[in-house]
């Protein structure tokens, strides 16, 4: 019998490993800037800090590099066959109904691959609120029931009234339907799942009757953006070192995303109904980060939650522009400072605590860095044009680069194989090129995640919105709206310090240069590249068959789209299909 590992020392050891590589970097800060009065030692002081949050990524990845590096491939001899019932959720909201139902019917199709079609049916929750998207995706149902002879399994639901947004959505059908199913598999409007996945999570939920959540790691897949690629290439880079590191030390308190995981109804019944705030948005109203909360709800009551970094088959989309992706980061950053309301809650165990705490810091980091920022430029004009700021510029900037650098290193490593002999040494390129757009883009992002943070405080809420989850090259007006204060404050930051001391000027140059080319950078990054090639990842290369299944069901309705909208092109379609 498997000994079960001391999570309790694996906890102590990383959180040792975090604190002692952020004092290493804070002590060799010190040296250089504590001299320099009290503008130093607030340096310092928000260095320690920002270090802390850098390291705890750090080595969750270096532990998920040393497990692949040890076990490439699972170890474990998988469960036999569960024969609960289980449902498949597809929350939408105002969605592209092509969109939808092309990963829809690709994750079905998989799922009728496997032979275990009978034990799963599939929910397509509607929240719309648009006449014409209603009635849209009414239509794609009947068509993928018609296509797929999914009849009796492939299920839609439009609700009129949708208080509670996506977890009133969840909660009407856990009322309404969940006592038929031992569990459910919530997917987003953009997630795909193969069936291998959802059957091997059904495996693994009824093996493990003290389960409430087993959370897959979704990779982002089928980006077609300069933007959209970036962030793809990074995740699939570092994404699985730290979700495999992170299930390592976090075993049964890991935490849960909220969609592409399974959910055992009953504990989900008892346990999840979750109230709404006391005041009104945007601290209080209904909970916009719900998963968190659940998560938190589930294992006060004895429920465990896991993560199944190892599962392959799990993906979803990212947004396809700087624009779409800061706009879901506004929704998230007022649904996650809502948990400052809730983090104190009676009962929580400790690691809930610390997973809602570093939601609520990964954004709260961008303001905290912005200040060290600006405490650090007239630090660095310290004894300018006699190179009195480079050792201070150092001492910031290089543990900072080689943290930030080193999960993509390390994940490069070990993806090395995946790729054909001939595009590895490209890799290497690759790697630095997504490094360099990221730290061009990355002080915009921290700006206008300073000024989110400071709307919420001031009592500015958030609509409910849907996402725009396609391709498409962002309009110069809207880049200008959108992005046009970075650039001012970029180019006024970066006008006063070449004025007043040029060589801290060339210290900030890679911040001050994001924020002052920020409307053209949002306009460029969402264009789609000029080679097709750029930034693969090994999903690119060899497309899973659900993925390419859903290019074609995408593809195929974007023809069916192009052609209704020329005179007679729909007949003409309809021709041709016969």
């Amino acid at each position: 019998m498997t000994p079960t590992p001391s999570y309790a020392a694996r906890r102590a050891g990383y959180f040792a490993a975090s604190a002692l590589t952020a004092a290493a970097g804070t002590a060799a800060m010190a040296v250089n800037l504590a001299p320099l009065g009290l503008g130093g030692a607030a340096a310092v002081a928000l260095a320690a800090l920002c270090l802390w949050w850098i390291s705890l990524g750090l080595w969750s990845a270096v532990i998920g590099f040393a497990l692949t590096l040890r076990a490439p491939l699972p170890a474990s001899v998988p469960p036999a066959p569960a024969a609960q019932r289980t449902a498949i959720l597809v929350p939408v909201y105002n969605e592209d109904c092509d969109e939808v139902f092309a990963g829809v019917r690709a994750t079905y199709e998989s799922l009728a691959r496997t032979g275990r079609l009978d034990q799963f049916d599939v929910f397509v929750l509607s929240d719309s609120t648009d006449p014409a998207i209603r009635h849209a995706e009414t239509a794609a149902w009947e068509a993928a029931c018609r296509d797929l002879d999914a009849g009796g399994r492939l299920f839609y639901r439009h609700r009129d009234d949708n208080r509670g947004r996506k977890a009133g959505n969840i909660a009407d059908w856990v009322r309404r339907w969940g006592g038929a199913y031992e569990a459910f598999v919530i997917l987003d409007a953009d997630s795909i799942m193969s069936g291998a996945c959802l059957a091997a999570l059904a495996d693994r939920l009824a093996a493990a009757p003290r389960a409430a959540i087993i959370q897959t790691l979704p990779l982002a897949v089928g980006q077609r953006s300069i933007f959209g690629r970036a962030v793809q290439f990074s995740h699939r880079l570092a994404g699985p070192l730290l979700a495999r590191g992170q299930a390592w030390w976090q075993g049964p308190d890991s935490n849960y995303f909220g969609h592409n995981a399974i959910v055992r109804t009953r504990a989900f019944a008892a346990h999840c109904g979750l109230p709404t705030l006391d005041g009104a948005p945007p601290s209080g109203g209904d909970i916009l980060s719900h998963d968190f909360i659940e998560a938190a709800c589930l294992r006060r009551a004895g429920w465990t939650i896991h993560a199944a970094p190892d599962l392959p088959g799990s993906y979803e989309r990212a947004p396809e522009n700087l624009i779409d992706y800061a706009i879901r980061d506004r929704r998230w950053i007022q649904g996650n400072l809502q948990h400052l309301a809730l983090v104190g809650a009676r009962g929580f165990a400790p690691m809930s605590r610390f997973h809602i705490l570093t939601g609520i810091l990964a954004y709260a980091m961008s303001p905290l860095w912005l200040a060290l920022l600006l405490i650090a430029t007239p630090i660095l004009s310290t004894d300018d044009g006699a190179g009195g700021g480079a050792l201070p510029a150092l001492a910031l900037a290089a543990p900072v680069l080689a943290m930030l650098a080193l999960p993509r290193v390390l994940g490069a490593i070990a993806l090395r194989r995946r790729y054909p002999k001939a595009r590895r040494g490209r890799l290497v390129r690759d790697v630095a090129g997504e490094l360099a757009l990221s730290a061009l883009l990355a002080p915009t992002l921290m700006l206008l995640h300073s000024y989110f943070i400071a709307a919420n405080f001031a009592g500015r809420a958030v609509d409910w919105r849907p996402q725009r989850r396609t391709a498409h090259g962002l309009a110069w007006t809207e880049a200008f709206a959108r992005c046009a204060a970075c650039t001012i404050a970029g180019t006024v930051w970066g006008g006063v310090v070449f004025a007043t001391a040029p060589t801290a000027g060339l210290y900030l140059l890679p911040v001050l240069a994001g924020l002052g080319l920020a409307v053209p950078l949002a306009v460029w990054t969402s264009r789609t590249p000029a080679k097709p090639d750029f930034l693969p990842i090994p999903e690119d290369i060899a497309p899973p068959a659900e993925i390419a299944a859903f290019e074609r069901a995408r593809a195929s309705a974007a023809e069916g789209d192009r052609a209704a909208a020329v005179p007679g092109g729909a007949m003409a379609a309809v021709a041709r299909s016969a």
